[in-house]
């Protein structure tokens, strides 16, 4: 097993945290105080809030209400446990709040700590009053909390609406970016977030991302898939001129990396090689960018709209015009009239429709033995969907590394 190496998820500037901690106490109604994220999205009966969490001894986690028996979506910790708060009521876990890292997920009318089913709530109709909040609780008041967050995942109906990282900002504030809208959220409440230690650029790897309670029960998360020639993803989601695509490959050959397309110069939202070089296909027509492909090195392409980066690198633009593809996107081929196939190998692979985060795919096996993509956003397994099989890379440790005071490659 490896671990998994990512590319920076934040821009230019920004710092990347362990963690950031609130020290908050009371309710700001009675002279408490604290700091908290305002998340600006508003919790309903279908909605998912997935925190990694370490309890400091605070009473109130993260979510909103009305009270505690109106229009309730929260966490909380009461006599040491984990609490629900949903709908019309609270009831307390099984599950105990500890000073170590752990994954709180309330899903609908259930609470998961650590995978662990700790509560159930009936199942019920409302829309909470506020937004959520990290790090406290919104009431007409706010009631704080004391705790630090590593991440936090939030879904409207199974669809990823935020996705927050710990971080500075470029003029040194700490908070929290979401990549989902690609924005800052500072601190909303008194005082300062403690900032956890840095996440160095030169070890971007110290620790997993996706952790196996973002995969179900029996997956296996995978370092790439590989195709071939004859395999590909179909990803479901057909392109459009406002289509963003964001993926880590390494090409080892053929034609299509991603895609799909009428034909060249028709409706087309696809990348392939011609002439050892990426090129851009978009709405009607290609383009040839000045960065020659290799076979050997990992990338960021960045597709969005019609303009297409390599690792951060503008490589080719077209006119903005307006179209809609005749297919679902492909990964390691572009759809056609006929496939046209690439050969290569597939880390991570992202869709934005006009800004909103649609597909989220990892590779991995599913509890079949199936090597494919799963999709963190629709929550659903993506197998080849052309013929044989796809290699299946390394199968990926889900460790935590703490490392300090270490040099590599000369930067300490």
């Amino acid at each position: 097993m490896k671990l998994k190496v990512y590319p920076s998820r934040l821009p230019t500037g920004y710092t990347e945290l362990d963690y950031i901690e609130t020290t908050g106490s009371g309710d700001s109604a009675n002279g408490g105080s604290g700091q908290y994220i305002n998340t600006g999205f508003t919790p309903n009966q279908d909605s998912r809030i997935v925190c990694e969490i370490m309890w400091m001894g605070g009473v109130n986690g993260f979510g909103a209400r009305s009270s505690v028996s109106n229009k309730n979506f929260s966490v909380r910790v009461i006599s040491g446990k984990w609490q629900l708060g949903y709908g019309s009521g609270v009831t307390t876990g099984t599950v105990s709040a500890k000073q170590e890292w752990q994954i709180v997920d309330i899903n609908k009318n259930q609470l998961f700590v650590d995978g662990e089913m700790s509560v159930e709530r009936d199942y019920v109709e409302f829309k909470c009053a506020y937004a959520a909040a990290i790090g406290a609780i919104r009431v007409s008041a706010v009631y704080f909390g004391s705790a630090r967050y590593r991440s936090c995942q939030m879904y409207d109906d199974g669809v990823l609406v935020r996705d927050f990282i710990p971080c500075k900002n470029a003029e040194g504030e700490v908070g929290m970016y979401d990549t989902v809208e690609s924005k800052f959220y500072g601190n909303e409440g008194t005082g300062e977030f403690i900032a956890g230690s840095q996440v160095m650029k030169s070890i971007k790897a110290l620790r997993l991302w996706y952790k196996t309670v973002s995969l179900p029960v029996g997956y296996r998360l995978l370092d790439y898939i590989e195709t071939t020639g004859t395999q590909y993803i179909n990803t479901g989601f057909t392109p459009n001129q406002d289509t963003r695509i964001i993926c880590e490959a390494m090409y080892k050959g053929g034609n299509g990396i991603y895609g799909a397309r009428y034909s060249v110069s028709s409706r087309n939202f696809s990348m392939r090689v011609i002439n050892n070089a990426w090129q851009l296909g978009y709405g009607d027509g290609t383009m040839t960018g000045t960065i020659k492909s290799d076979t050997t090195k990992w990338h960021i392409f960045d597709h969005n709209k019609n303009q297409l980066y390599v690792d951060g690198e503008l490589a080719s633009e077209l006119e903005y015009v307006e179209f809609s593809a005749p297919y679902p996107a492909a990964i390691g081929a572009i759809r056609g009239t006929t496939m046209y196939y690439g050969e290569g190998k597939h880390r991570s692979f992202k869709i934005y429709d006009n800004g909103v985060l649609v597909r989220d795919l990892i590779p991995c096996v599913n509890q079949s033995g199936e090597v494919g993509m799963y999709d963190l956003v629709t929550q659903s397994f993506y197998a080849n969907a052309g013929t044989g099989s796809f290699i299946a890379g390394e199968e990926v440790d889900v460790v935590e590394i703490k490392i300090k005071n270490i040099k590599i490659g000369g930067i300490s």
